[in-house]
Parts: structure tokens; C-alpha cells; sequence
């Protein structure tokens, strides 16, 4: 029995010393990789800026169509234009959208109207459907996109009337509307 016990406690001291030695060998492979690991840290700030991002809009003759009655396109395409120029102030090509937007007061059918920008033109209605700037209009359509150069400009001229097809039915109606111009950078 003693011999058993002797045997017993041997094998506590050897699982003892194993343990030990384990520990002190992870210890100092521990210590070693701390004391040859390299840190080494940026010295100079990063930096993300934008540059130029800019449009300028010029206008000139602004439309008013008080007391419109329907009239031809022929007619309609002879009336002064309101004329629009968009110049890109920046120094990288930009993409640009040119919306018109019926505002809220707009009573005429959005198939009443004509709408001329240079020399095409076509019905209010026939225009793509735009997203609206302002959410309290009517809608938006878009009348032309493009891109332009660094310093570019391109000039519209844009003529509103009412179409000759135009029933009694919109008698002392009103179409109120804005150009958006929306400009993104080109990709």
C-alpha cells in the first residue's frame, strides 16, 4: 500500500514538473515574440477632399402665359422663348438632367400643354416621367440630359403654349412650372 501511495504522489509530482515546464516554455516563447515583434506607425495624415462640384444657370425672358388661348405649333414655336444656359464652373466633365416641374398650383391636364426646348417639341405629357425636386408637385418630366466638358456651357431656349387641341374644358386653368437642373459628376 505504501508503495501504491509513493506511486501515486510521484505521479502528482511528475504531472506537476510537465505542467510547469509547459508553462514556462509558453512563457518565454510568449516574452521572445514581444521582444521581436515590429510596430510601426503611419507619421502622416490621410486626406480625402472634394474638389469643384458646380453648375451656374443663367436665364433670361422668363414665360408668362397670361390669357393663353390655344394656338398651332407653327404659332407657338414663333413666340419668344425663355432661354436658359448651363455652364459647368468646374475643372472634370459633369452629367446634368433638365427637368420641368408642374408646382402644385397647375390646374391644365398635363396633356394641354406643349412644350418646345430648341426646336423639337412635343406635349407636356410625352416628356419621361423625372423624380420631383419639390414634393409638392404635381410632377416632373425630363426634357433633355447630357454632359458637359470642364468650363462648358450649353444654352436652351424653351417655349410653353397652349396646344390647339385644347378643349373649352380647361378654360381659366394655369400652368405652373419650374426648370430643375440636376447635375451629378460624370462617370
Amino acid at each position: 500500500m505504501k508503495v501504491e501511495v509513493k506511486e501515486k504522489k510521484n505521479k502528482k509530482i511528475v504531472v506537476g514538473l510537465v505542467i510547469m515546464i509547459t508553462l514556462s516554455i509558453m512563457v518565454i516563447i510568449g516574452v521572445s515574440y514581444a521582444y521581436w515583434q515590429l510596430t510601426k506607425t503611419q507619421e502622416t495624415n490621410n486626406v480625402v477632399a472634394t474638389g469643384c462640384f458646380n453648375v451656374t444657370l443663367t436665364e433670361k425672358n422668363p414665360i408668362n402665359l397670361a390669357s393663353a388661348y390655344p394656338i398651332t405649333s407653327a404659332k407657338g414655336m414663333q413666340t419668344t422663348p425663355y432661354e436658359f444656359t448651363i455652364k459647368n464652373t468646374c475643372s472634370y466633365t459633369t452629367a446634368y438632367e433638365v427637368d420641368l416641374e408642374a408646382l402644385s398650383a397647375t390646374t391644365f391636364a398635363n396633356s394641354s400643354i406643349r412644350v418646345a426646348l430648341n426646336s423639337n417639341h412635343k406635349l407636356y405629357n410625352a416628356y419621361e416621367t423625372a423624380t420631383k425636386y419639390y414634393s409638392t408637385s404635381k410632377e416632373s418630366r425630363k426634357l433633355v440630359s447630357g454632359t458637359l466638358n470642364a468650363n462648358g456651357t450649353v444654352t436652351y431656349s424653351l417655349r410653353l403654349w397652349v396646344d390647339e387641341a385644347v378643349t373649352i374644358s380647361e378654360t381659366n386653368k394655369k400652368f405652373d412650372s419650374k426648370i430643375i437642373v440636376k447635375a451629378t459628376t460624370a462617370s
